[in-house]
């Protein structure tokens, strides 16, 4: 309805084939090595969307537990760090992330909403132990990775023992070879 489509467009066959995630995710799997803090969260610090209050909250919840936020925003202007709480004001690159994802125990990632999505399912896939918010879009991505725990966001918190192991095999089904085979099937099928 949004889209202003009519009906008949939906009677053709539709498919979904996912994105691809970065090609330096899928040159290995996580490992804990230079170890910096306990959890890594990365995104943009505005925006209720992004849910770094829950973060936040969480590490006021955990205080034996060290954190660090990658991004960059105004939210700190207007809160307060809290003491085991590290801000690293920028962003990483796509080739950053898997040697810094190394030096975490844990991702957090709480939303709100479908954002920030790639980079959560980057880090799932990735193998790091990720910790997402319990919404419908969260499950869609996520639900079969075994090192991902799903918390709500209106008591977004855990025990530290709740948190699942990393995960061992990384499933590389998001590769830009499998989108592009994909695509090209279907692209031939319809030629």
């Amino acid at each position: 309805r949004s889209l202003k489509l009519k009906h008949e467009f939906f009677t053709a066959p539709s498919h979904i084939i996912n994105n691809s995630i970065s090609p330096y995710i899928k040159e290995a799997g996580y490992v804990l090595n230079d170890f910096k803090a306990d959890f890594i969260t990365i995104r943009p610090l505005d925006q209720s969307k992004y849910a770094i209050d829950l973060v936040v909250n969480f590490a006021k919840c955990h205080p034996e537990s060290t954190f660090h936020i990658y991004g960059g925003g105004n939210y700190f202007n207007y809160t307060d760090i809290p003491a085991n709480v590290t801000l690293i004001n920028r962003f990483l690159s796509p080739i950053e992330i898997p040697r810094v994802l190394n030096s975490y125990k844990y991702a957090l990632m709480p939303t709100r909403l479908d954002a920030q999505g790639v980079m959560m399912c980057e880090m799932a896939v990735y193998g790091i132990p990720t910790i997402v918010s319990d919404i419908a879009v969260c499950h869609e991505m996520l639900d079969s990775y075994p090192n991902v725990l799903f918390i709500d966001n209106n008591r977004f918190d855990c025990r530290l023992n709740d948190i699942p192991e990393p995960l061992v095999s990384p499933d590389f089904s998001f590769s830009v070879e499998n989108t592009i085979h994909k695509e090209i099937e279907l692209i031939q099928k319809y030629l």
